[in-house]
Order: structure tokens, then sequence, then C-alpha cells
């Protein structure tokens, strides 16, 4: 029972770890969307 519950926890780290690089990526390309508009709205080149 107990080495059932090791295996469960290892997978439950990876999930973790693929939904913080997801968010990450997503933070991103916010921020990268951000900055181009900032460009528009004050004209920086």
């Amino acid at each position: 029972m107990i080495d059932d519950l090791d295996k469960d926890e290892g997978i439950d780290l990876v999930v973790d770890q693929v939904n913080d690089a997801d968010t990450a990526e997503t933070e991103g390309r916010h921020a990268a969307e951000q900055a181009k508009k900032q460009a528009e709205i004050y004209h920086l080149d």
C-alpha cells in the first residue's frame, strides 16, 4: 500500500512542473504583448 502511495506522489510532482511551465509560458507571452502595446502607445522604437 505504501508503495502505491509513493508512485502517485511522483506523478503529482510532474503534473505540477508541467502546469508551472505552462503558466510561465503564458505570462511571458502576456509580457511580450504588453510591451508591444506600450511601444505603440508611447511611440517607443
